[in-house]
C-alpha cells in the first residue's frame, strides 16, 4: 500500500468545495497548497486554517505555475476544482467568448496540470493505482473490465458538473426539472447496460481461463 499523502495541492481554494477539500485535508493532518486569484479569500482561508495550509495567490491556468508547484511541493494528491461561472443562455444567446469561458478556464486547468505531473512525477504511490492494485490483485478480477465497469458507472447521475447536460437542456429548450428527468433515464439505462455488458465478458474471460 502506497505511505499516507503527506502534501497536496488544491486549486480554486479560496472558496466553495476547493476551500471544504483544502479545510477537510488539513483536519487530517495534511499539507495544503492552495491556489486560487482571490488573495483576500486565501488570506481568510489562511486565517482559519493555520500553517497547514499555504495560499498561492495566482492564475491555475498558467503552465509555469503548475510545473513549479509540483517541482517544488511534489504533491501526493492534486485537486483540479479551479473553473468559471457559466454563461446560462440558449446556445443562440451565446458568443464564442462566453461558451468558451469553461473550455478555456476548467479544462485548460486541468490539461495544465494534468500535462505538468506527467512530465514531473508526483511523488510515490500517489497515483490511484498505488490504492487500486493492491486491491485489484486480492479480487481475481480483470484490470480491463474493472476500466470498463468504471466508465459505464460514470455515465449516471454526473448532471451538475457535466456540460453536457446544461447544453442538452438549452438545446431542447427543457426545464431543469425535465431535463434531469429524461437525461437521468436515458443514461442510467446506459451505465446499466454497460456494466451487464462487462459482467458478461467478465464471466466470458473466467470461462475461457484468461
Amino acid at each position: 500500500m502506497s505511505d499516507p499523502i503527506q502534501t497536496a495541492v488544491v486549486t480554486g481554494a479560496g472558496r466553495g468545495f476547493g476551500r471544504a477539500i483544502a479545510a477537510a485535508l488539513v483536519g487530517a493532518g495534511i499539507n495544503v497548497v492552495g491556489i486560487a486569484r482571490g488573495e483576500r479569500e486565501l488570506s481568510a482561508v489562511r486565517e482559519e486554517l493555520g500553517e497547514g495550509f499555504t495560499p498561492v495567490a495566482a492564475d491555475a491556468t498558467d503552465e509555469e505555475l503548475a510545473q513549479e508547484m509540483i517541482r517544488e511541493h511534489r504533491p501526493g494528491l492534486l485537486v483540479l476544482n479551479a473553473g468559471a461561472t457559466p454563461h446560462m443562455a440558449p446556445v443562440h444567446e451565446q458568443t464564442w467568448e462566453t461558451f468558451s469561458r469553461n473550455w478555456l478556464t476548467d479544462t485548460r486547468h486541468v490539461f495544465t496540470w494534468t500535462r505538468a505531473a506527467l512530465r514531473e512525477p508526483l511523488a510515490p504511490g500517489s497515483a490511484a493505482s498505488g490504492v487500486v492494485l493492491p486491491l485489484l490483485v486480492g479480487s481475481g478480477v480483470h484490470p480491463e473490465m474493472l476500466v470498463l465497469a468504471v466508465s459505464c458507472g460514470s455515465i449516471a447521475f454526473s448532471h451538475v458538473n457535466d456540460p453536457g447536460f446544461w447544453l442538452f437542456k438549452e438545446y431542447f429548450n427543457l426545464s431543469v426539472i425535465q431535463a434531469i428527468k429524461v437525461r437521468t433515464t436515458y443514461t442510467t439505462v446506459l451505465s446499466i447496460l454497460g456494466l451487464g455488458g462487462g459482467l458478461a465478458a467478465e464471466g466470458v474471460l473466467d470461462v475461457l481461463s484468461l
